[in-house]
């Protein structure tokens, strides 16, 4: 338990360093250059997240499922077989996505090195499951954020260009992560013992739900970060930059539902176990998402009262962050307070219903932008991809009352 809490810490640690890059940059360059960090960050992040191929998953069933003297061998077969694949698509994604950017917002070089920072982070992705494996959850989380962030921020303040800072930042922290992989293997210096490898055994998904999931996981956090893209090119990087300000600043809300579903996480499983059967748990989570409702409601409050000094502290005007802020506070608010509806149909095996109500919202999004547009303008853009997210909520509430008669 006390791994999974300093794990837990080391995802706020990286997003703590994650704020004062984005502050140096608001405060030292311009909200056009803010937007040019956003955008190059979403960009390679976005490439590499599709890039990847649904490896990391693959890559931590193999580990996984490996005898501890095989696993070396299990990463190079991974490694060999998809390296050239994950290159193609993640050249291919930034193509696309360089192509939706003004021509001022990323030169030809720069692209270059964005397209090469992505290939670099997408391969991350893949390793660190492994080091999920032979180094715990520990060393994945430093390696998942923490790392990456305290080179970006290093970058920023020994004056680095933002784009090179950011390319600098995934390309290290990938030759890192590689680092560490060879030294524990070479070492057979493994922190997963035989107990341990049952206990990844006995958890590990089915081939084909494993997939699923993966698809559901890319297309969820495709859309959800194609936003800012899409601000940028419509409205240019000062917009960008001045939409990215504002969402970095309520994502603060979804702390709580990170930190109840880490806590929930086995309790949930155990309730999908029994077919929701065991009243004394379903009471208690029950409880506990009430919970997180109230905390969500007071956070968003105390959001709303602290954006004046949010707008001092990022040196941005507070009347080009409330273009957006009330839409994204609502959007981050609701996704909160309709609770962890999609962990608990992944823990009870219905993720082909999830990604049925996915495509479904985007459809019906997709219609609702032809008549919101015309008013909303940019604010069409944070408009709709609230609407799709809290359509998947409400459908995955509305299932889990219909298949399972209980309201969570």
């Amino acid at each position: 338990m006390k791994r999974y809490v300093v794990s837990y810490g080391l995802q706020i640690l990286g997003l703590g360093i994650s704020y004062l890059s984005v502050i140096l940059v608001s405060r030292s360059y311009s909200l056009e250059s803010l937007g040019v960090f956003f955008i190059v960050l979403n960009s390679t992040t976005i490439a590499a997240s599709i890039g990847n191929l649904g490896l990391p998953a693959i890559m931590l069933r193999t580990c996984s499922n490996s005898k501890l003297e095989s696993i070396a061998t299990n990463i190079l077969n991974v490694l060999r077989k998809y390296i050239w694949s994950v290159l193609a698509v993640v050249s291919l994604t930034t193509s696309v996505l360089f192509y939706l950017q003004r021509q001022d917002s990323i030169t030809g070089g720069n692209a270059v090195l964005i397209n090469l920072a992505a290939f670099c982070f997408a391969l991350s992705l893949i390793l660190n499951e492994s080091v999920r494996v032979i180094r715990g959850v520990v060393f994945y989380g430093l390696f998942g954020t923490v790392v990456r962030q305290f080179i970006t921020l290093v970058m920023l303040v020994v004056g680095l260009e933002i784009v090179f800072a950011l390319s600098f930042a995934f390309i290290f922290n990938f030759l890192v992560i590689s680092l560490v992989v060879m030294k524990s293997l070479r070492s057979s210096d493994y922190l997963l013992e035989e107990g341990q490898k049952k206990t990844f055994n006995a958890k590990s998904e089915g081939v084909d739900e494993v997939k699923l999931l993966t698809i559901l996981t890319l297309a969820e956090f495709t859309i959800r970060s194609l936003d800012i893209l899409l601000v940028g090119y419509f409205g240019g990087n000062s917009e960008a930059g001045a939409y990215g300000t504002v969402s970095r600043y309520c994502m603060l809300i979804n702390f709580s539902l990170i930190t109840v579903t880490a806590v929930l996480g086995p309790r949930i499983s155990r309730l999908a176990t029994s077919n929701f059967a065991n009243v004394e748990e379903l009471v208690s989570i029950k409880r506990t998402v009430l919970y997180l409702r109230f905390g969500a409601t007071i956070i968003a409050v105390v959001l709303f009262l602290c954006l004046p000094y949010y707008s001092w502290l990022m040196d941005i005007e507070m009347s080009k962050l409330t273009n957006y802020f009330y839409v994204v506070l609502v959007n981050y608010w609701l996704t909160v307070m309709l609770g962890p509806t999609a962990f608990v149909l992944i823990q009870s095996s219905k993720i082909k219903e999830l990604l049925a109500f996915n495509s479904v919202a985007i459809l019906l999004s997709l219609l609702i932008t032809w008549f919101v547009y015309p008013v909303a303008s940019l604010l069409t853009i944070p408009i709709v991809i609230g609407i799709t997210f809290n359509l998947v909520k409400i459908f995955s509430l509305l299932y889990i009352r219909k298949e399972f008669k209980v309201w969570i």
